[in-house]
């Protein structure tokens, strides 16, 4: 190969887009590979292993906690049904 020709006797765009397919394609076959193992491994096991929760307390109501959200949320409610019933007047500050 002589110093200056890629791919044959040319150095033009044919030469040029060769390249860039090379490189595309190349690239496509390593990032289908690297994707590949990463499944592999997933599927395995191996990779991104989680460790297990040993606990078995049952999770806990608390009561408290409840009973307070939901009268917040009730008042809440009649605060927002008080301020829809009353025909409060606003005045116009324009006039």
């Amino acid at each position: 190969m002589r110093h200056g020709h890629l791919f044959g006797n040319s150095t033009g765009p044919d030469a040029d887009w060769k390249i860039i397919f090379s490189f595309l394609a190349s690239g496509t076959v390593v990032v289908l590979l690297v994707g590949l193992y990463v499944f592999v491994q997933v599927n395995r096991g191996k990779l991104f292993v989680v460790a297990r929760d040993t606990t078995t307390e049952e999770p806990r109501l608390n009561a408290a906690l409840l009973s307070k959200t939901i009268k917040y949320y009730q008042t809440k409610a009649s605060n927002l049904n008080q301020i829809i019933i009353s025909k409060e007047t606003i005045k116009d500050p324009s006039l």
